[in-house]
């Protein structure tokens, strides 16, 4: 049984990889401009004048990607909760419960953001750039309330809880492996891709997706040390489940005396 176990969990830590990597893949399709002239505009910066020379494909196949990448990364997260399971079941429910709206919500944002450079391109070939504008402004007024939410659970929230149970010891995993959360490789992909854009842009697009490709990665690599890996105080509590059953039997022998 513990087998058939460990294999699962590899199997969704593996579907959670493949995720991750199409939702990087869905935002390089969506925002890497490459050569392209780029310069951010509108009242919030956030429509990109290099949408109007990008090519119309790459915003329909960004969201068919993020659709299919959505069922595997709620895999994955499935597999770093059995994981957190083992010493830590309610704060396993909790994270698995905020991979799963992070996941959703990077599904829809996907779907929505997609729609300013079609928008954008659609009002700019008939000449009306201001129009353009402006209906890409809209779609960043309405839904940024909602996408900062959800990008406070990704990088914050979320990276906190799983990597203080990890800094305490209350994983399987190794101490070290707290350096690896989204909440320090967002910022350090972010930066690097600021900083180089010709040779980092790819880096700062996908700096959102690394700490969840960590996740799942050690989940994957920790497969078939679930049960050697259990930490010291799990350890403790099965030593000292005989001492207490015999307790409670001389406890009983005492009553019926």
């Amino acid at each position: 049984m513990g087998e058939k176990k460990e294999a699962n969990t590899k199997k969704q830590a593996i579907m959670g990889l493949i995720g991750v990597v199409l939702f990087m893949l869905s935002d390089l399709f969506q925002l890497f401009t490459g050569s392209l002239e780029s310069h951010r505009t509108g009242s919030m910066a956030l429509v990109d004048t290099a949408w109007a020379d990008m090519a119309s494909w790459r915003f329909p196949l960004s969201i068919a990607l993020a659709i299919v990448a959505t069922p595997l990364v709620l895999l994955g997260f499935a597999a770093v909760k059995r994981q957190i399971a083992l010493t830590r079941p309610k704060r396993a429910g909790v994270i698995y419960g905020l991979g799963f709206l992070i996941t959703i919500g990077n599904l829809l944002s996907q779907g929505i953001f997609a729609m300013q450079p079609v928008l954008y391109q659609a009002f700019a070939v008939d000449g009306q750039a201001s129009l353009a504008v402006k209906s890409a402004d809209l779609i960043g007024y309405t839904y940024y309330p909602i996408y900062i939410v959800l990008y406070g659970a990704s990088f914050l929230l979320l990276p906190i809880i799983y990597g203080f149970g990890i800094l305490r010891k209350r994983t399987i995993y190794p101490r070290y492996f707290c350096l690896f959360t989204s909440m320090l490789l967002l910022p350090l992909g972010t930066l690097l891709g600021n900083i180089a854009p010709g040779a980092f842009e790819w880096l700062g697009i996908a700096a959102p997706n690394l700490g969840f490709l960590c996740m799942f990665l050690f989940a994957l690599v920790y497969a078939n040390k679930e049960k050697a890996q259990q930490p010291a105080a799990q350890l403790q509590f099965q030593e000292t489940a005989p001492e207490e059953s015999a307790a409670q039997a001389e406890q009983k022998e005492t009553v019926k005396a």
